[in-house]
């Protein structure tokens, strides 16, 4: 089965965790989903504005909650509709920081392996030709590659992954960077590599590997994937990872909430998501990992990996 996976990731720098919002659907699942959204923006554009270029929860505050805001609420909605038909699944994954830094030293250490690896390879052979600073960028990529692997037995099994995650910081600089290369006995022929296609090589090595490699200390069922694409896409480009945008962001306010914060915009953007069920009955999973500080809500678990599954059980 072939699907796209769609990735949002909470970017504060000052937060002791991480909230990634996973969608994903088969590829026509996602066609009609991005045409319902740009039907409603194309709809309502005097409304939204026009400089509006994209759904971006962080552009929504008190000022402009009374003009904008039902229509986040109307993407949310949609969203929920092709959850409960089963078009779309959705994952929430949220870490400390602690314990994405274990994930992340691993991943390090294991992409490091592939690249000084005895056997030639075409993997250690792309690595070789490599300047240093394409070659630690494409390492620290482990953020992404870290997030994928400790999910991936979510995703499902005998699955073709087209891989689309929200593009900022390092990962975006590598998008036009290639790699010309001569044609070793191994490769069999001249080749062109993009730094994308080659995360998409350590992807697919290290993901059959997730139970060697102790990144959890929970056994998860083994699962069959390829990843056919690596493309991570700017926010605007899709629909999806707007959506997915969305939920981090009033995720992220509703555990302020739940930790002490009464702003009204927290309040707001809190209560809107804990008007769908799936949030509603799970809120208290979360409630005693946090505690407010100087209005910031503070992960007083370091060992916290939390999870809510928002998709029908087959």
């Amino acid at each position: 089965m072939r699907i796209q996976l769609f990735s949002d990731e909470t970017k504060a720098i000052y937060l002791n965790f991480l909230i990634t919002t996973y969608i994903w659907g088969t590829p026509g699942a996602c066609r009609l989903f991005n045409k319902e959204i740009s039907d409603l923006v194309n709809k309502n554009q005097i409304a939204l504005g026009g400089n509006f270029t994209s759904f971006h929860a962080n552009r929504l505050g008190i000022n402009n909650w009374h003009k904008i805001s039902k229509y986040y609420l109307q993407v949310l909605k949609i969203f929920f509709k092709y959850i409960e038909k089963n078009m779309f699944r959705s994952l929430i994954y949220i870490e400390s920081n602690e314990k994405r830094a274990g994930a992340w030293n691993i991943l390090e250490g294991e992409i490091k392996r592939l690249m000084i690896n005895s056997q030639p390879s075409k993997l250690n052979y792309i690595f070789s030709e490599l300047d240093p600073s394409t070659r630690s960028a494409i390492i620290k990529s482990s953020i992404i590659i870290s997030g994928y692997i400790l999910n991936m037995h979510f995703f499902g099994d005998d699955l073709e992954i087209e891989y689309y995650p929200d593009a900022s910081g390092n990962i975006i600089r590598l998008r036009t960077k290639k790699l010309f290369l001569k044609s070793p006995t191994f490769l069999g022929r001249q080749a062109t590599f993009s730094c994308y296609e080659i995360i998409k090589m350590i992807m697919n090595i290290l993901g059959p590997n997730f139970q060697r490699l102790r990144l959890n200390a929970r056994r998860f069922p083994v699962v069959n994937h390829r990843i056919t694409n690596f493309e991570p896409i700017k926010a605007k480009q899709s629909f999806i990872i707007q959506a997915a945008d969305i939920i981090s962001n009033y995720f992220y306010n509703m555990i302020q909430f739940v930790a002490g914060e009464r702003k009204e915009i927290v309040r707001r953007k809190a209560l809107t998501l804990l008007g769908f069920d799936a949030f509603r009955r799970n809120i208290s999973n979360f409630k005693d990992n946090f505690v407010l500080k100087n209005g910031i809500p503070y992960c007083v678990n370091p060992k916290m990996e939390a999870r809510l599954k928002l998709f029908v059980e087959s």
